[in-house]
Order: structure tokens, then C-alpha cells, then sequence
């Protein structure tokens, strides 16, 4: 302090007078102090600036902008050097009060936060854990629910198991304990009624074996049961179509063309029928992509006036497709093209040997034996035969069974809906020929199914 008054002296000595405002001379001492008064007021109003925003920082918990503000006050009352020092102090005891606010509202934030972020934690904990327990409940619900369906259906080892996946999540279900031994107990029962009932079955096959063998061959196989012939003839179309290349679901009628369906429709374009019938029926209705080519027209330009009620598809077809257009079914889908391309011939061979082997019944011609007429011609003739014989009386012709099979099939596959071409006997293009045991049939893909479903039920 000495240091600075000495100075101070000689500084006031050193430079000359300087008049002031009002006329009167100041010394440089003055204007020094003055100088300082001055910096010290804007140091003060920029540290009390500065505490403002850290006030307002930390009322809108914006606490970094705050500790930022704070910093910038302490750093100008360190940078203070010529302030007084009781202005200097005062300062510093007004930063220290909000220095000391901030700390406190910064500890109570972050312990608010940190109570919050448990709540939220242990909120999130609590709804996990009754996810869990009420995805629990329904996977109990979902393996009692199977476990009742097996149950019902006597499918005793899957519904075991679903008792004992319950049990694996409470071993001390009783109920499902209880459930487990009933479940055993059924099983077993039903394992020995079920070696009753094939004994039973066994029992029956060999009564059946030793009945049939005591019945006469010509009797047995002429007029067999109802269940037998329904047998052979599963048989005998499950083999029909493995030697065609089809299967049995090929062969049988699709359910959904006979779905009866009403229509009332008055001038309305062929392509919305068409939409109709195929939303109707279920099935998926297609038309060629060379129609309008082929038929010089397309659905959009024909128009429908009909009204039917129970009609299957293919009869409703049949009445409002111009005669131009056909269909056929094909991939389980109906596909409309012109009617030469929607149902053309096709050439398959139906192996008949089974239906046209016949067991010679020679009638009148089998030679009869009589011990009287013998003993007269041996004697007549020395005893040169014992057997006499009369002389063969020929049978009227009878027509062939292959004949018969081939009138059966144009009497019975009929032209009805377009689907089947009309036969050659009848002035249409469709063939039937016998040859070496087999069938040659040039037929569409319609007439050759009513002709497989024919031959395998004969």
C-alpha cells in the first residue's frame, strides 16, 4: 500500500495540473480514481448481470447455462484488481450466496431426478412383471384348453404332456396333479381295449376266413358284400388313376362347380357375371389372354340378361357364354378361351383286361356223363369208352364285353354342357376303340374323367 502511495505522490508531482470542468484544476490522481470509480460501477453491474442469469437459469433448471453465469462473475472479480476492496467484498459474498443457491437447487434437481427415474424404473419392472405373470396365465390357459381338446379325443399322450408342461410351471398344481393321474389311468384303459378290440378284430377275420372258405368259389366272388364291392372299387380307381397319371382328388368332381348359386342379372356386362360367379363360388375365374383374338369379342363387350336361382357354375356358365366362348377346369381355377381351345381332344389308353376276362361257362356244350347210356354204347362198342357223349348244340352269338363296355361309355358320358365332346356315333369327333385289351379314347379332359370314373366303378 505504501508502494502504491509513493507512487500515486510521484505521479501527482510528476505530471503538470489539469484544469476541470467547472475551471477549477484536477490533478491526474483524481482522474485515476475517477477512472477506477467508473470501472468498478460497469464491474459490479456486469457481476450483478451475471448473477441475474444464473437466477434465471436455475429457475428454468437450465443449470449449465447457470454454473456458465456464475463462472463469468467470479472470473470478473478476480479480473477487479482497482475495486475496492469492501465493493470487492460485498460482491463476493452476493456470488457466494448464489453459488451456494445453485449447489442446493442443483443437489435437490438431480435428487428429484434420480426418485423420478426410480418411479419410472420401478413402474416399468412392476408392468414387466404382469406381462409376464398374465402371459403365464395364458399359456396355463392355452395347455389346459389342449389339454381338455386331447382329452376328449382320447388322445391320451399329447394331453400327458400338456399336464405335465403345467406342472413344470407349478409343481404344486393340484389340480393339474390330479389331472395327471387321471390322464394315466385312461391311457392304460384305453391301451387294453384297444388290444381287446384288435383281438376281437382278429377273432372276427378268422371267423370270416373259415365262413368264406366253407362258401363255394362261383358264390363268393359272384355276389360279393356291399362293403367288398365298395372296397374293390376304391381299388380298382385308386389303380385306374396311377396308371393315368392322376390322383383320386383329380378324379372326383370338384365340390365347388356344383355349389348352386342364384344369379339375376339384366344387361349387365359378361365380365361382371364373371366376377360375380367367381366371388359366388369361390373359385378363381380366368380368361384367356388371347380371347379377344381368338373369338373376335371380349367379356366387356358382351352383355348378360338372365335370372336362375340354385345353378351350379358350370350350368350358369354354359347359358351366358356366347357361342364362341367355352371353359374348363383346370388347377382349380376355370379358365374361359374360345371353344375350340377350352376343351380339346385328348388321347388316352384305359387297360381293361380285368373287365373283359370272362370264366367260360360252356353251357349246353360240356359233354354229360350217364352211367346207363355208357354201359349201352360200351357194350354196343366193346367197352371201347365209358363215357358217351351228346353232340354240341351251338350257342346263339352274344355280343363281346368289350362292346358292351364301349356302349356302356357312349351311353353313359354324355355331351351335356360343352365340357364333353359328342362321339363319333353320334356325328361328333370323339373316338372309342378296343384294341388288345385296352381302351383308346380321344376325349376332353372332362369326357376322359366321367370315363375313369365309369370304368373304375364296373
Amino acid at each position: 500500500m505504501r508502494y502504491l502511495i509513493l507512487v500515486s505522490s510521484a505521479l501527482l508531482l510528476a505530471v503538470p495540473a489539469v484544469w476541470g470542468d467547472e475551471g477549477t484544476p484536477s490533478s491526474a490522481f483524481d482522474n485515476a480514481r475517477q477512472q477506477a470509480q467508473i470501472q468498478s460501477q460497469r464491474t459490479t453491474a456486469k457481476v450483478h448481470e451475471s448473477l441475474a442469469s444464473a437466477e434465471k437459469a436455475m429457475a428454468a433448471e437450465r443449470f449449465p447455462d447457470a454454473d456458465l453465469s456464475l463462472q463469468e462473475a467470479m472470473r470478473l472479480l478476480r479480473d477487479a484488481v482497482s475495486m475496492p476492496q469492501e465493493d470487492l467484498a460485498s460482491l463476493a459474498l452476493e456470488v457466494k450466496h448464489v453459488r451456494d443457491l445453485y449447489r442446493q437447487r442443483l443437489d435437490d434437481y438431480l435428487r428429484v431426478r434420480e426418485e423420478k427415474a426410480d418411479k419410472e424404473i420401478a413402474e416399468r419392472e412392476r408392468q414387466r412383471q404382469q406381462a409376464e405373470q398374465q402371459f403365464v396365465a395364458r399359456q396355463l390357459e392355452s395347455h389346459w384348453a389342449r389339454l381338455r381338446q386331447f382329452r376328449d379325443t382320447r388322445d391320451y399322450d399329447q394331453a400327458l404332456a400338456e399336464a405335465r408342461a403345467i406342472l413344470e410351471n407349478n409343481p404344486n398344481d393340484e389340480r393339474a396333479q390330479k389331472e395327471l393321474l387321471q390322464l394315466e389311468f385312461l391311457k392304460g384303459l384305453a391301451e387294453e381295449v384297444a388290444i381287446r378290440v384288435d383281438r376281437r378284430i382278429e377273432t372276427r377275420s378268422v371267423l370270416t376266413d373259415v365262413e368264406a372258405s366253407a362258401v363255394p368259389y362261383n358264390d363268393l366272388y359272384r355276389y360279393p358284400s356291399p362293403a367288398v364291392w365298395k372296397a374293390l372299387t376304391e381299388k380298382r380307381l385308386r389303380s385306374l388313376a396311377r396308371e393315368m397319371g392322376y390322383t383320386t382328388e383329380e378324379l372326383a368332381p370338384p365340390a365347388k362347380l356344383y355349389k348352386r348359386i342364384d344369379i339375376k342379372m339384366t344387361q349387365a356386362p359378361l365380365s361382371s357375371a364373371v366376377a360375380y360367379l367367381s366371388e359366388a363360388s369361390g373359385i378363381p375365374i380366368i380368361a384367356d389372354p388371347h380371347l379377344k383374338d381368338d373369338t373376335q369379342t371380349s367379356l366387356d363387350e358382351v352383355t348378360v340378361t338372365h335370372v336362375g336361382q340354385q345353378m351350379t357354375v358350370g350350368s350358369i356358365l354354359d347359358l351366358i357364354l356366347p357361342p364362341s366362348m367355352g371353359w374348363r377346369y383346370a388347377d382349380n381355377s376355370i379358365i374361359i378361351s374360345s371353344r375350340e381351345k377350352a376343351n380339346p381332344l385328348k388321347m388316352r389308353i384305359y387297360p381293361i383286361q380285368h373287365l373283359v376276362a370272362e370264366i367260360p361257362d360252356f353251357g349246353s356244350t360240356v359233354p354229360r356223363m350217364n352211367l346207363q347210356d355208357a354201359l349201352q354204347q360200351g357194350g354196343q362198342q366193346g367197352g371201347q369208352g365209358a363215357v358217351g357223349f351228346q353232340p354240341l348244340v351251338p350257342e346263339p352269338e352274344q355280343t363281346k364285353p368289350e362292346q358292351k363296355i364301349i356302349d356302356l361309355i357312349t351311353r353313359m358320358v354324355k355331351s351335356g354342357d360343352g365340357r364333353i365332346a359328342a362321339w363319333e356315333a353320334n356325328g361328333g369327333q370323339a373316338s372309342i376303340e378296343y384294341f388288345n385289351g385296352s381302351l383308346i379314347v380321344n376325349q376332353t379332359d372332362e369326357g376322359h374323367r366321367q370315363v375313369a370314373l365309369l370304368l373304375a366303378r364296373l
